[in-house]
């Protein structure tokens, strides 16, 4: 049971590592004049490097399928897609602050994300769950 909430745990700071670090290259890359989409879609792949290594080597510690990299580049491609939308209608749209949209886009597709790498990315087995 505590091996559970330990994982829990590098989960959550894998989670915060992966939006530090999207957010440093996207205020770095606004600050020096990327468009907005684009400094989203890199530094959401920024994240996304970072989150697959840590949440597969140390956090989660299962064992590789053949499909697994295929599921994870799909779900963060849907969220990718997702919270660049929010960020668009945000900023656009709504005509809130540039790194307010950023905040809540991400806030919304970190969700999306944890669900999805959850539930069908990372797929623990029961025997790798009782070894946890």
């Amino acid at each position: 049971m505590f091996k559970k909430y330990l994982t829990l745990i590098k989960i959550g700071i894998v989670g915060f590592l992966n939006l530090g670090i999207d957010f440093f290259v996207f205020t770095f890359l606004s600050y020096c004049g990327f468009p907005y989409l684009a400094a989203q879609s890199l530094s959401y792949c920024c994240g996304l490097v970072n989150s697959y290594a840590l949440n597969r080597m140390w956090a989660i510690q299962v064992k590789k399928s053949q499909s697994e990299f295929i599921k994870f580049t799909g779900v963060n491609l849907i969220t990718l897609v997702f919270a660049s939308g929010l960020l668009f209608f945000f900023f656009q749209v709504t005509g809130w602050p540039l790194f307010l949209s950023k905040l809540v886009a991400t806030s919304i597709g970190a969700i999306i994300n944890y669900i999805g790498a959850h539930f069908f990315v990372f797929q623990v087995t029961e025997m790798e769950r009782e070894n946890m």
